[in-house]
Parts: C-alpha cells; sequence; structure tokens
C-alpha cells in the first residue's frame, strides 16, 4: 500500500473504531501490535467479507489482524506461525 493512500499518516478503516487495539510490550518498550475484532450478529468480519465466507462457529472466534512485530525481538520462523 503506498504511503500517499493514508494523508493522514495513519491506516484506518471502518473496522477500527470496533476493534481491540493490543499492544506487546518487552522491558517497557512497546514490541508488538495487533488488532482483534470479534464477530457481530448479523454483520460479517473482515475475512468473511473478503472470501464471501461464513465461518461455522463464529461465537467462538476472533479474527486478528494488522499484526506488527518489531524485529528486534523475533524471528522469523515464530513470526511464520501468524
Amino acid at each position: 500500500v503506498h504511503p500517499a493512500s493514508f494523508p493522514d499518516g495513519r491506516d484506518r478503516d471502518a473496522e477500527d473504531d470496533r476493534a481491540l487495539h493490543v499492544g506487546g510490550f518487552r522491558g517497557g518498550e512497546l514490541a508488538a501490535t495487533a488488532r482483534m475484532l470479534v464477530p457481530r450478529p448479523g454483520e460479517p468480519l473482515p475475512v468473511e467479507r473478503a472470501y464471501g465466507i461464513v465461518l461455522a462457529d463464529r461465537e467462538a472466534t476472533v479474527e486478528v489482524g494488522r499484526v506488527a512485530i518489531d524485529r528486534a525481538v523475533t524471528d522469523r520462523r515464530s513470526t511464520a506461525l501468524l
């Protein structure tokens, strides 16, 4: 995605206001961030909308996205699991 797509410098969408934004800290420094979305009745999650699917067990589902991890605190093997 080109930075010019975000004139205010922030990557935001309609889901951000209802999302739980989490951060992971190491030694008092922010080391990772992610966005979590819980399904709402009658509203598809972004992954469902993007791929035209309906998740079977929506009540037990959380969509995790926009994951960012500082390279100084991880290696490629562990981030590949995400």
